[in-house]
């Protein structure tokens, strides 16, 4: 055994420990193993393959293994640019201390009837511009998914009637299961309600390039931006995990 499969098996082992490691950060962090620690725990797997592959003779593992750090390294560099790209558009089009006719939350999971920390702190975000806005009026977009007792959007309207925000300001969308009919059953609302006006579209950073989108796409115009914060640094490596996987899912798939 040479050098060079020396160091590619300490390589490989090494990084599918850090692998495994991540998987249970991230399943400790959001509280169930979910898509994000399933793929870190396949990547572990292929590392360990690798590693398995790096002490072999042939033709096959001369060609395994440099491909296999071939795609290892486009990989982190194609993630490391989507999170710098969807942090960038969160901020380049932020809403700042302008009105929207209109602030757009989008909804996140709910626990029977408690709101996950994400949708409470989407919601608080809402609040404080409603609070700074008062002529805004909020559009609360979320259905009822598997393992909720009551719709997201119901959930919104609980926290922030409980703030203290009049129920008069909010508009309840309670039909949708995923982003592209947030942005498409929020938009015939806005127009039931007034036929239109300038939207603030309110999430977390890693998917508000997806929220204007939808919104763009149901038909609005000049969609701008607020960002929520994730509850911690463990479910933001989850949420841009997904998400990552989710922009290459449309490049390729459309």
């Amino acid at each position: 055994m040479n050098r060079k499969q020396k160091i590619r098996i300490a390589a490989g082992r090494t990084a599918a420990a850090l692998a495994f490691i991540l998987a249970v950060w991230i399943s400790f962090a959001v509280g169930r193993v979910d898509f994000s620690a399933r793929l870190c725990l396949a990547a572990a797997g292929v590392c360990l393959a690798y590693s398995f592959c790096a002490a072999r003779q042939g033709r096959f593992f001369r060609i395994f293994c440099p491909v296999c750090e071939l795609c290892a390294a486009a990989g982190v560099a194609a993630f490391a640019a989507v999170c710098v790209s969807l942090n960038a558009f969160a901020a380049q089009n932020a809403v700042g201390a302008r009105d929207a006719d209109y602030a757009v939350v989008f909804g996140a999971g709910v626990r029977g009837e408690t709101p996950s920390l994400m949708l409470t702190l989407r919601t608080r975000t809402a609040y404080e511009y409603l609070c700074a806005h008062p002529e805004t009026r909020a559009v609360l977009s979320g259905g009822q998914g598997e393992g909720e007792s009551i719709p997201e959007a119901e959930a919104m309207r609980r926290l922030l009637c409980g703030w203290g925000i009049e129920e008069s300001r909010l508009i309840l969308e309670e039909r949708s299961t995923d982003t592209t009919e947030n942005g498409l059953y929020s938009m015939e609302l806005i127009r039931e309600a007034s036929g239109g006006g300038s939207i603030a579209a309110v999430s977390n950073a890693f998917h508000l390039r997806r929220c204007v989108q939808a919104l763009e796409a149901a038909g609005a115009e000049n969609v701008r931006t607020l960002s929520a914060p994730l509850p911690s640094a463990g479910a933001a490596v989850s949420m841009y995990l997904r998400e990552f996987c989710a922009v290459v899912y449309h490049a390729v798939f459309g």
